[in-house]
């Protein structure tokens, strides 16, 4: 099983939207959906967790693509992982 991690998905981007993107590549046991909506920044990534089966590498095939006028950043995540928002602390104007 393969952990992708996509960013600089549009922000009203669905599982429905993302899941067909990574279905030429093998079975999609899950697509989650977050934004940093809560932090004011407009920008969605998803967590899809996929077995493979084809040959072709989906990270390096969809990475750098274009979906809906936005360019993809896609990369795979350590496994078991989930995208990290930074924490109130983290975030400036945020409170401790």
């Amino acid at each position: 099983m393969k952990s992708i991690y996509v960013d600089q998905l549009p922000f009203e981007a669905t599982e429905e939207d993302v899941r067909p993107l990574f279905e030429p590549f093998g079975i999609v046991h899950s697509v989650i959906i977050g934004s940093d909506r809560d932090l004011g920044e407009l920008k969605c990534f998803a967590l899809i967790e996929l077995e493979e089966t084809s040959d072709v590498d989906p990270v390096a095939a969809v990475d750098g693509s274009i979906y809906r006028g936005l360019t993809l950043r896609v990369r795979e995540a350590p496994d078991g992982s989930r995208p990290q928002q930074p924490s109130p602390a983290e975030h400036p104007g945020g409170s401790a």
